[in-house]
């Protein structure tokens, strides 16, 4: 099955981390299994760790650790400016994508 790829808003992992059910979950399972690819740049995987960290969620250290670094080793890495997202997806096909923001 081929991958699926997106932006991922932080809320929805914490959203998935509080609550097992319902399709914040899902998405974050599929993110674990790299089913769904986060695309991202340095901003977002910092902003992932720093709130998914936070004290006041309770989390596992060790369970966010896990989980951010499978997100990280699927994510494909992008240039996201105030205009548009420009992704270069690093595979063999050599695939790259531009999109542009409305």
């Amino acid at each position: 099955m081929e991958s699926l790829f997106a932006v991922i808003d932080t809320n929805v992992l914490v959203s998935g981390l509080i609550s097992p059910n319902g399709h914040p979950a899902r998405i974050v399972e599929l993110l674990r299994t790299g089913e769904l690819r986060a695309i991202l740049d340095d901003r977002i995987s910092h902003e992932y760790a720093e709130v998914l960290r936070k004290s006041e969620f309770g989390f596992p250290k060790n369970e966010i650790d896990i989980l951010l670094e499978r997100i990280l080793s699927f994510a494909v890495y992008a240039e996201i400016g105030r205009k548009s997202i420009i992704v270069d997806m690093r595979d063999p096909v050599g695939i790259s994508m531009r999109w542009e923001c409305l």
